[in-house]
């Protein structure tokens, strides 16, 4: 894997294991919207109740934070396919772009760091990655029914 296409596979990843690893503090205000979209994914909804669990914060809080979320359109809410009860949210574009400018990454220093690995060590680093970016999903998304724990294994040839 040429460095380039390993530095947009890293940017790619290393945002979902950032998010993963802040801690879980009480947050008020625009702070909890903010917090809330680095909880949020643009392709699989996200619930309330599980929301609020994991940010230690009321339900209450989470659907006001989607709310306000909601009218700026930077979230999206969608009734569960298999339960029509519960609703998920989902991050639209406009939410995925002022979340992910909020990652700090800077991508000359993603290159360097990268050319300083082998091929062979950049493709086992980036596999790694990509493992512990689905472990970090799973804080937010428990897996389904069925699937190992750290989510499904990715093919050998995907890395």
């Amino acid at each position: 894997m040429k460095v380039p296409e390993a530095a947009i596979l890293f940017e790619t990843l290393f945002p979902a294991l950032h998010r993963a690893c802040h801690a879980c503090r009480p947050p008020t205000g625009g702070e909890r919207q903010a917090r809330l979209l680095d909880h949020l994914d643009p392709l699989a909804p996200s619930y309330p109740g599980a929301l609020a669990r994991h940010m230690g914060v009321s339900a209450a809080s989470v659907t006001l934070a989607v709310d306000r979320l909601v009218a700026r359109g930077l979230a999206l809410r969608e009734r569960s396919p298999g339960d029509g009860r519960k609703v998920g949210v989902r991050l639209t574009v406009a939410g995925a772009l002022l979340r992910d400018s909020r990652s700090g990454l800077d991508p000359d220093r993603v290159r360097t760091l990268l050319r300083r690995l082998s091929p062979r060590r950049r493709r086992r680093a980036l596999r790694g990655l990509r493992i512990l970016a689905r472990a970090a999903g799973l804080q937010v998304t428990p897996p389904s029914p069925g699937m190992p724990e750290g989510g499904p294994e990715p093919p050998p040839a995907a890395v």
